[in-house]
């Protein structure tokens, strides 16, 4: 990324590679950031190094796509995981998903938790899985913050993530006409709550993300389920897709699908994903994708 221009976290690169007397620079990409855009190259160029622009730039992009997400538009990137059977079961008509996906897989994810400032359940996934969502299988330098989007506020207190506040911040995003009981509940056990305006009976999640892309928030990885994938997806706020295949089948009808009901009753209306890489977790095949155009 090109080197910044302006006081930010940290003071200028510019000046700091100009004091240390480089005399030439090799940039993959120009920073998007309205407060730098060019500015750093044209200031190194003006003191005489050599500076070089767009080396493996496609490259490059990938790996800040995050950054660049935010900073253009204010919202986070957006990465979806499912873990799926080979007939695109999320759980078992009990609700039951531990496990589909086998250890390695699990790993992988964690080490993408450790990566994220923020991880998404529904209310659902928090319900009947009880998850941690905090990434205990591999080193954590800070705790990302994790989120259930419920309608209800209805996430107990006595679960994992209620009582482990202290271990890294929660958030329970809701419905402002959600009970003023359990609210007050929650926030007293020590979890952030936000309200907003429904969207039908649902939390409004590009509000979310607009919330937590101003507060700094620039990736979250969302986890399940079937229901807040299908708003995300149905919203286009979707940039990254991951799918865990796992080599195992139900074959029943009342298991739950990796996402709920789009609305989309053609083929010719289906959503399109283009497929970036295909590889093999332990014993599972993780497909990655964006939306065909993203």
């Amino acid at each position: 990324l090109e080197p910044c221009c302006h006081h930010g976290r940290t003071p200028p690169c510019m000046r700091a590679i100009a004091r240390a007397g480089i005399v030439r620079v090799v940039i993959g990409m120009q920073d998007p950031n309205p407060m730098v855009d060019g500015r750093g190259i044209a200031w190194l160029q003006e003191q005489g190094v050599d500076v070089r622009v767009g080396v493996e730039e496609a490259a490059c992009r990938a790996v800040n796509a995050r950054f660049v997400r935010w900073v253009t538009t204010g919202m986070p990137h957006v990465t979806l995981k499912l873990a799926v059977t080979l007939d695109g079961r999320i759980a078992d008509r009990n609700g039951g998903a531990r496990w589909i996906s086998g250890p390695a897989s699990r790993r992988l994810v964690h080490r993408w938790r450790a990566a994220m400032d923020c991880v998404w359940v529904g209310s659902n996934t928090a319900r009947l899985d009880d998850p941690l969502l905090l990434p205990t299988l591999v080193p954590m330098r800070r705790a990302p913050l994790r989120v259930v989007v419920d309608s209800d506020a209805s996430l107990p207190l006595s679960s994992q993530l209620v009582q482990t506040v202290g271990r890294g911040p929660v958030l329970v995003a809701t419905r402002e006409d959600a009970d003023a009981k359990r609210v007050a509940a929650l926030v007293a056990a020590g979890v952030e709550v936000w309200q907003a305006a429904p969207d039908g009976e649902r939390v409004p999640v590009k509000d979310l993300l607009a919330y937590l892309g101003g507060r700094g928030v620039s990736g979250v990885l969302v986890e399940g389920g079937a229901g807040l994938a299908a708003s995300l997806i149905r919203e286009g706020l979707v940039d990254r897709l991951c799918v865990f295949v796992a080599p195992k089948l139900l074959g029943d009808p009342e298991a739950t699908p990796m996402v709920a009901d789009l609305g989309i009753s053609a083929l010719a209306d289906a959503r399109h994903f283009a497929v970036e890489g295909v590889r093999r977790v332990g014993d599972d095949v993780l497909i990655e994708m964006v939306p065909r155009g993203g």
